[in-house]
């Protein structure tokens, strides 16, 4: 990857004009105004630009800066921490960085997070899985899945791509084929392990199951390690990191890890993926 250090940062975006500038040159790249004029000059006082003839644009509305009364300079810099980052990060650790409340950083950070939502179906080789989130991490008397301190997770995993992950009520055969059907397309072949809600997709798709049960863990090309491997990305980063979280915004955390798995490969910043998500 393209390195992209805090130093560049700051020397890019020194203030909130050239952050601003910035947006609006992601925003209106090919701008081009009712009179024909393709310049825009700065509002002074203002996140705003207008044009000779007198057409104003306001780059932040519509975007997770809409309305802020937060230095854009700081939301750059909790894009910068986030992207940069591979495993979740502390709002705390932030919110002393920058010298804000922690309710501001944490508001900041979840609207972040947005923009890492991933529309786009998986496709070729999937491996599935589901696994438990606890509620309260210090309660760990089992099955956890069925005593109702523990949220269900699903998730699927392309080989060698990307990954989604969700917050399900329930590991029914119901919601996991729901979310396969809804996410997915132009699929050669699922892995799974031997949970019978995966059952039915034999019925429509190549489907190859690893019987965890039985002490089997890989047959050849049968496996289910990769998402198994950023399940403990996931858990680490809950419980090394949050500690907990509430099941309301759990979806977005999901987004956070699934977006950082996806983008693992990516050869220039990550930083930049944010802004364009604008």
């Amino acid at each position: 990857m393209q390195k992209f250090t805090i130093r560049d940062l700051q020397a890019k975006y020194p203030n909130d004009e050239a952050c601003l500038e910035e947006i609006l040159r992601r925003k209106y790249s090919d701008w081009v105004c009712e009179c024909g004029r393709t310049k825009l000059y700065k509002i002074s006082g203002r996140p705003a630009y207008a044009c000779a003839c007198g057409f104003q644009i306001n780059p932040l509305v519509g975007t997770v800066f809409e309305r802020t009364r937060v230095p854009l300079t700081s939301w750059f810099y909790v894009m910068y921490v986030i992207s940069q980052s591979k495993g979740a990060v502390s709002t705390a650790s932030l919110q002393r960085h920058l010298g804000h409340k922690y309710e501001t950083v944490w508001r900041m950070m979840m609207k972040i997070r947005e923009l890492m939502e991933d529309d786009e179906p998986l496709r070729g080789e999937i491996e599935a899985d589901e696994t438990y989130c606890r509620a309260k991490p210090w309660r760990t008397t089992r099955p956890l899945a069925y005593n109702g301190r523990a949220h269900t997770i699903f998730g699927m995993v392309e080989r060698g791509g990307r990954a989604k992950a969700f917050h399900v009520p329930t590991n029914s055969k119901h919601f996991l084929l729901k979310s396969i059907r809804e996410n997915t397309e132009n699929v050669t072949t699922f892995y799974t392990d031997g949970a019978s809600a995966y059952h039915d997709l034999g019925k429509t798709h190549e489907h190859y199951i690893v019987e965890h049960s039985k002490g089997e863990y890989v047959r050849g090309n049968v496996y289910t390690n990769n998402i198994e491997n950023f399940w403990g990305s996931v858990k680490r980063g809950i419980y090394g990191v949050h500690r907990v979280v509430h099941p309301e915004y759990l979806q977005k955390y999901l987004n956070q890890f699934a977006w950082q798995y996806s983008n693992r490969f990516s050869s220039s910043p990550l930083f930049y993926a944010l802004l364009d998500a604008l």
